[in-house]
């Protein structure tokens, strides 16, 4: 397996687990799971995961007792927003390189809507671009955004049911405001 995906993998199962457990710190999670999620990880292989992912968690919740009473519904819904944070944060990544930080801080509230005639004026002004530019600009982090958010989805998922599934999730997680 390419080094590069495992890696994401395993950072998007350890924060989604971290999240799952209501812990959010900054530390890996406990040596024993975090030893249980990479033997996990090597034997299901390089193809898809997300549809494995229950699994998982029931070896979690099995072997674990602090997990038993989270759930699996849980578990999607943390693992979804997790990979929505990580697309946004590749996003801010991406601005912060090319020295446009400022321009993704002001329009990220405005990824998921439109910002009104007013508020766009707003929004040029206090960038000090034109208001055609501040809509360019957003639709370029809404693509780069869509396109983040295309690469989890390739990652973790193989069918279009499964894609699906985790693109409701994501949505949902996009909904309650998360991140």
């Amino acid at each position: 397996m390419n080094p590069a995906p495992h890696a994401l993998r395993v950072l998007h199962l350890d924060l989604a687990i971290r999240r799952w457990l209501g812990g959010g710190g900054a530390v890996p999670v406990d040596r024993m799971l975090g030893a249980h999620v990479s033997r996990w990880l090597s034997e299901a292989g390089d193809g898809p995961l997300f549809e494995r992912l229950p699994t998982l968690v029931a070896e979690l919740q099995q072997s674990f007792p602090g997990t038993r009473e989270r759930t699996a519904a849980d578990f999607d819904t943390a693992f979804a927003n997790v990979l929505v944070e990580q697309a946004f944060a590749d996003v801010a990544r991406e601005a912060t390189r090319s020295g446009r930080a400022d321009v993704f801080v002001s329009l990220k509230p405005h990824l998921q809507a439109n910002p009104a005639g007013a508020e766009l004026d707003t929004l040029a002004q206090a960038l000090s671009m034109p208001p055609q530019a501040v809509e360019l600009a957003l639709a370029g982090m809404r693509r780069r955004l869509r396109g983040r958010i295309e690469a989890a989805l390739d990652l973790w998922s193989g069918s279009p049911e499964s894609r699906d599934t985790l693109r409701r999730h994501m949505r949902a997680a996009l909904r309650e405001g998360n991140p």
